[in-house]
């Protein structure tokens, strides 16, 4: 349901009461009100489109008639007591009821939006290995693909589709989910083919790197002058830094 004509009513109301000299503690409740009411119907309309969009079936569930049931006793008030209703709490309880809608679609939305992440997140926890092993240009590719997705899924669709639209292109949520897939399969591809390096190195060089990355570490009396060489020869050698434990 809709909210906007509710709030364009209250603001021929509030520029009554303004035009009436009204008291500035009402004109300001009345602005107050109407403007919450305005925001909450807009912030329904962007996920109904956002909805849209993606073609779900589901939708948020929001409660209408408890919504409606609050529109209606506001609208007895202020039928009753005029511009005085912005201040009672009938005019509270449609607050409440318009922040509960807003707040329950925006949830929804940014539930859903993460569901398009599913797929992805066994990619980014591969990722997120800090043993990646193989050519450098190939490792800052994964590695940008990976921070793009993550900070994609953080953002809130419904609010936020300017930062979405910088990070990913495209001007509408099906134009995003493209977008996913492209840097979904990008990721894939980088990770596959570090993979198959990491698979060519010898089974020495293997042991050495999955023991540096490990929680203790690769000691400096097991580097031995062979090891140290095969690991120059599979140009890795600069993947190893030492610590102090």
């Amino acid at each position: 349901m809709s909210l906007y004509d509710r709030s364009v009513d209250l603001q021929v109301r509030l520029e009554a009461a303004h035009s009436a000299d009204s008291n500035d503690d009402l004109v300001a409740r009345g602005r107050t009100v109407s403007l919450a009411l305005d925001e909450a119907s807009k912030q329904l309309e962007r996920v109904a489109e956002f909805r849209t969009h993606l073609g779900v079936e589901s939708g948020p569930g929001l409660d209408a008639k408890k919504a409606a049931q609050a529109v209606r006793s506001f609208r007895a008030g202020l039928s009753k007591h005029g511009a005085l209703g912005f201040q009672h709490q009938p005019a509270t309880n449609l607050l409440a009821a318009a922040k509960e809608l807003s707040d329950r679609a925006g949830r929804w939305a940014k539930s859903i939006w993460r569901d398009s992440f599913n797929d992805l997140r066994p990619l980014l926890d591969r990722a997120d290995d800090s043993g990646l092993v193989g050519e450098e240009s190939r490792k800052r590719l994964v590695r940008a693909r990976a921070q793009t997705l993550r900070a994609a899924e953080r953002v809130d669709p419904v609010r936020e589709p300017e930062t979405l639209v910088e990070l990913l292109g495209g001007a509408r949520p099906e134009g995003w989910l493209e977008a996913l897939a492209d840097r979904g399969r990008e990721l894939r591809e980088g990770l596959d083919a570090l993979d198959r390096e990491r698979s060519a190195l010898t089974p020495e060089v293997q042991d050495a790197l999955r023991r540096a990355t490990s929680e203790d570490g690769l000691p400096v009396s097991d580097l031995t002058a062979e090891l140290l060489a095969q690991l120059r020869a599979a140009g890795v050698e600069s993947d190893l830094v030492v610590r102090r434990s």
